[in-house]
């Protein structure tokens, strides 16, 4: 192989690295600063959706999108901690993978049957003619 040949084949392998480390890169770095009065939980992903270039995906119940959010303010923020802030106290979770985020509703959690206490009970059975009941 000549020299010239190697280095481009560096080149292109380095490349290669760099683009292909980018998006973990992005994730860490990209913060938010939104400060959103009235607004629904849909008008504020939209503008999280606008400053960080992410894609948000839902299915039908996994967000309340017309909840009303009073007051949304987070200043040099993660992406991770906007959404933690905006869904605290919902049953809405999250997963991020590279620059797309999906939202699901929280499973509910099995019921719970009442634990059996002992109780020691005490007492006399009688019949209909008034008489105990053997046992």
């Amino acid at each position: 192989m000549t020299s010239k040949f190697k280095k481009f084949l560096f080149v292109l392998l380095a490349l290669g690295l760099l683009i292909g480390s980018s998006g973990s890169v992005f994730a860490q770095t990209k913060t938010l600063s939104l400060n959103l009065v009235d607004k629904t939980v849909k008008e504020v992903l939209d503008e999280i959706e606008k400053q960080s270039g992410y894609l948000f995906f839902y299915s039908d119940g996994a967000v309340d999108l017309k909840r009303k959010v009073e007051k949304f303010e987070v200043k040099n923020q993660a992406l991770e901690k906007a959404l933690d802030k905006l869904f605290a106290g919902t049953t809405t979770t999250y997963t991020v993978q590279d620059r797309q985020v999906f939202f699901n509703k929280k499973e509910a959690p099995p019921a719970t049957t009442p634990s059996k206490s002992s109780k020691n009970i005490t007492g006399f059975v009688y019949d209909e003619n008034g008489e105990g009941v053997p046992g």
